[in-house]
């Protein structure tokens, strides 16, 4: 229907201003015009006699010069001004209405404005769907009230209660929050200090409630956003005084790591020192030890020679003298390991003391 209603609008359109046809003035050709829009295309026309359609450009004659002698479209004018008619009542109906469409009607495009609402059954009415609510004799005690009321507030909207349809939920249980009718409200909610209230009272009570919350809300929101800023520079003091701490730990360790290699630089030149001493003394046993048999081996050539020798040269006294000398220099030949011992005992008195590394925990100090 609705379609069907666009498509005659748009056929009562004038192809040139597209409004609704004005004084229609139907050509020859059968297109229909507004007559104001023809006199601006015949205006514009060289010969005044005759005019082009502008839809499909065939030439009319013009009589008079004028195309107000062209036959007016009696069924376009007549539909146009319905449309007109219709128009201005719906919109005289719109201006004193409440604006609120019906609930019931089947079609939404044909959908009236509505006048009242029935409280029983939640629904707005029109007045062609009041005339049908009213003919069922079961709605002859349904509330109905103005959809204008209702629009404007002066009458708030209320619930049909479902255990008592005749009745409508007035109250409210603030013990067990729940709407209530009248009759609802004599068996279950009367006793046990039930503390019942006027459902208007309530919807107040509540509307101040929640008219309070965007305030609190607000205030709320500043407060957890100032405390979420306070956490935040605490975050950044926390992780300024870690980053103070991991840098000192660096530069504790770097410098105990320099520390040590200067240390072990210092003690491996020492046993490089001790190594060179002591191996020299045993060093120098030995090359004592090697001059005495040199001297040795020397004295055993020269009197070996002076007995094997024919000769009598040197005297008696002094060959016998160097032969004692022997003896003697062959008794003292016995080689004496103590002073090598004493040697090896002073290497093996060297001790290394590890030096002490100190380390640093949370909430307490570690040695190791």
């Amino acid at each position: 229907m609705a379609s069907t209603r666009q498509h005659l609008t748009d056929s009562l359109q004038c192809p040139i201003c597209k409004d609704l046809l004005t004084k229609p003035k139907l050509l020859p050709c059968s297109h229909t015009f507004c007559e104001g829009c023809l006199t601006q295309v015949h205006s514009t026309q060289a010969w005044r006699d005759q005019i082009p359609c502008p839809v499909c450009r065939s030439v009319a004659h013009v009589s008079n010069n004028n195309v107000s002698y062209f036959p007016t479209n009696q069924i376009a004018k007549s539909l146009v001004e319905d449309i007109k008619e219709r128009s201005d009542k719906k919109r005289s109906t719109d201006s004193t209405s409440s604006g609120q469409r019906c609930t019931v009607c089947d079609d939404d495009d044909d959908q009236g404005l509505a006048t009242f609402y029935c409280q029983h059954c939640s629904e707005f009415l029109c007045d062609s769907c009041l005339e049908q609510h009213n003919r069922f004799r079961k709605n002859v005690f349904h509330k109905l009230v103005s959809a204008r009321d209702i629009a404007s507030g002066e009458i708030r909207i209320q619930l049909a209660c479902p255990e008592h349809p005749r009745e409508l939920q007035q109250f409210a249980c603030i013990t067990c929050l729940v709407r209530t009718c009248c009759r609802c409200l004599e068996v279950g909610h009367q006793h046990d200090g039930h503390e019942i209230v006027g459902i208007e009272q309530c919807d107040k009570w509540l509307k101040e409630v929640v008219d309070s919350l965007p305030e609190e809300v607000e205030q709320k929101t500043a407060l957890i956003q100032s405390h979420s800023s306070f956490v935040k520079e605490q975050i950044g003091i926390v992780q300024n005084i870690i980053g103070q701490q991991r840098q000192e730990m660096k530069n504790f360790y770097e410098g105990a790591h320099k520390h040590l290699r200067e240390w072990k630089d210092h003690m491996v030149k020492e046993c490089d020192t001790y190594e060179r001493s002591l191996c020299k003394s045993l060093e120098d046993i030995i090359q004592c030890q090697d001059d005495l048999l040199d001297n040795l081996q020397a004295k055993v050539s020269v009197v070996t020679e002076e007995c094997t020798s024919q000769r009598k040269d040197p005297p008696l006294s002094e060959r016998v003298a160097r032969v004692k000398e022997l003896q003697a220099l062959v008794v003292r030949a016995n080689p004496d390991a103590s002073p090598a011992e004493s040697i090896t005992l002073r290497a093996k008195s060297l001790t290394f003391h590890q030096v002490q590394t100190v380390f640093w925990l949370p909430d307490r100090w570690v040695r190791e």
